[in-house]
């Protein structure tokens, strides 16, 4: 079933289709829907339908909590100046380091990378279920950091929706990938490995861990601005109005896209040590 050119056909088809939806939404921008195209045929290409489908279904998912009740969390965005539609680099922030991850396993074969690989889009998809999510809570959302009242949609800000949020898309998705996993094992007469019935706790455990460092890093690191004229503020120097706004705490190169990124890799890590823990001790 891992025949190469159905393989890269599937990726081509599956990422087309992401794509058109992407775009037919208002998810992505055009750079947007062709970073989306090409790591979906890339992760197609070298791992197989099992990391693809994984994926695919991420992407769907992730597509469906933004659609989900759009009209009300909009007036939460535009306070932020937070884009409807992901550009490639806030696409690659999310999904640079599974394909990454997936690149690697065929570059460094006697390594096994499906546990990073879905520990990373736990983290990711827990980050995006949190916010969109958390947003339909009438309760204001609380900084991580303070514990004070902040509006939704504020850099670090948590809330009990958001968290519940969070742990059933880092569950769901190590599920779906032991499911996969275990089909494909049964169709190939093989053993699976033992390492990934622990996927769905080890992801969940890197899932939630990868999300709370993302608003830990919001709350702290990531620049944030003010502007004066508008009286809002925003994760962009320049706010909407075209006026430039003042930076009120963190790093200028701390973006919300760096944030993203590094909150994958922990969560890949996180997920990986879980498993290895898990795996080594002396169960009955």
């Amino acid at each position: 079933m891992n025949d190469p050119v159905l393989m890269i056909t599937l990726g081509v088809l599956l990422g087309a289709l992401l794509a058109w939806l992407g775009g037919r939404f208002r998810l992505l921008t055009g750079n947007g829907q062709v970073t989306i195209l090409g790591v979906t045929v890339a992760v197609f290409a070298t791992q197989g339908w099992v990391w693809g489908a994984v994926l695919v279904l991420w992407s769907l998912l992730a597509g469906a909590v933004t659609v989900f009740r759009r009209p009300y969390k909009e007036h939460f965005k535009d306070r932020l100046g937070d884009d409807a539609a992901e550009s490639w680099l806030q696409l690659l922030a999310r999904l640079g380091w599974p394909a990454v991850l997936a690149l690697l396993s065929v570059a460094v074969a006697e390594m096994d990378y499906v546990v990073p690989f879905v520990g990373a889009l736990a983290t990711a998809g827990a980050d995006i279920w949190a916010t969109e999510l958390g947003m339909l809570q009438q309760q204001d959302p609380r900084l991580i950091t303070t514990r004070r009242r902040v509006a939704h949609g504020t850099p670090g800000a948590v809330s009990m929706m958001g968290i519940t949020a969070a742990l059933g898309a880092a569950w769901l998705f190590g599920f779906v990938a032991l499911l996969l996993s275990s089909i494909e094992t049964w169709r190939a007469d093989d053993g699976i490995d033992e390492r990934l019935l622990w996927l769905p706790l080890a992801a969940l455990v890197g899932g939630l861990i990868g999300s709370l460092t993302d608003s830990l890093l919001g709350a702290t690191a990531q620049a944030y601005y003010h502007c004066e004229v508008c009286d809002r503020y925003t994760e962009e120097p320049v706010h909407t109005c075209g006026r430039e706004a003042n930076q009120v705490r963190g790093w200028p190169w701390m973006t919300n896209e760096v944030v993203d990124f590094v909150s994958t890799v922990v969560g890949a890590s996180v997920t990986a040590g879980v498993t290895v823990l898990l795996a080594q001790l002396p169960w009955p």
